[in-house]
């Protein structure tokens, strides 16, 4: 099965297999260091995630509280088995049961003003913990992040960061995926492509072909990589910078992957709708679209 072997080569290579230890005693949560000063999210941003950025901003700048809204509405474009409406579209973003699933529908401009937020309120609450004496006020959020020193820089990926990330030390024209096997100890997906989805979803429409169900799955579902890092492979495919998209997702199946050797002898890692190396333009919200972010330690 294609799941079993990605690499062209049994040898194994590794550009970055002895991991150094960061010269940053600063580790923001979440994160796990990828080089340098950069850290990376273990996961895609959650649902709870993303509620909470609502909810702040709703106290901090209620004028700008309508940006933060996703697009729940494109569950409806999801071809996931749902014969009449789907419930996704009233449940997937506020609803308990999938605060750990990654949120999806958002839009590049709202990814990059997620970043933000996180890095003025992870400044904040630096600024207040070198600070014991200053008695916390959620409605003085503006006065501390002007005195706050600016510790922590989120953003978006650049495409090579992500693929740096997603390929863990492995080398990337052998084991473009990052697993030199992409199935765990009992033979189970390691991400949530659409093997995953077919294979394992319980329920399925009359015609035993599409899960009539959630398509996405707990972002600290399946197998990490050898960086640490949940479901860079599948669940949800990733904003990076420059309105790219990488990864590939709960409908995008690794068995229509095919490789070809360019002229300057890269590779190209292809699906039926994705192109995993060059990376996808983005044009709109989708539900199999999310992202993860970069953190910049700007002091060590």
């Amino acid at each position: 099965m294609a799941l079993l072997a990605v690499g062209c080569t049994t040898q194994k290579y590794g550009y970055d297999v002895i991991r150094k230890t960061p010269e940053q005693k600063l580790t923001p949560p979440g994160t796990v260091w990828l080089k340098d000063n950069l850290f990376i999210d273990e996961t895609e941003v959650t649902n709870f995630g993303w509620v909470e950025y609502m909810y702040s901003m709703g106290r901090i700048d209620p004028a700008g509280y309508k940006t933060t809204f996703t697009d729940t509405a494109c569950w409806a474009r999801a071809d996931i088995g749902f014969n009449t409406s789907n419930p996704l579209v009233t449940y997937y973003l506020r609803y308990p049961a999938y605060k750990e699933y990654p949120v999806v529908g958002v839009s590049y401009s709202q990814a990059v003003a997620f970043c933000e937020w996180r890095s003025r309120l992870s400044n904040v609450f630096l600024y207040l913990k070198d600070n014991k004496n200053i008695k916390f006020n959620p409605d003085s959020v503006d006065s501390y992040a002007k005195r706050a020193p600016q510790k922590i820089k989120f953003r978006l990926p650049t495409a090579e960061e992500w693929e740096y990330a997603a390929a863990a030390g492995l080398n990337y024209r052998s084991y473009p995926m990052g697993y030199e096997s992409l199935t765990d100890s009992k033979g189970k997906p390691a991400n949530n492509t659409l093997e995953y989805y077919i294979l394992y979803s319980k329920t399925f429409t009359l015609s035993d072909t599409i899960p009539a169900t959630e398509p996405t799955l707990p972002v600290y579902s399946g197998k990490p990589n050898r960086y640490g890092l949940y479901q860079m492979l599948g669940n949800v495919s990733e904003l990076v910078a420059d309105s790219l998209v990488k990864g590939l997702n709960f409908s995008a199946p690794i068995y229509s992957i095919n490789r070809e050797q360019t002229e300057d002898e890269t590779y190209l890692i292809n699906t039926k709708t994705y192109n995993y190396k060059l990376s996808e333009k983005y044009t709109q919200p989708e539900p199999w679209i999310g992202f993860r972010c970069i953190a910049e330690v700007l002091e060590k």
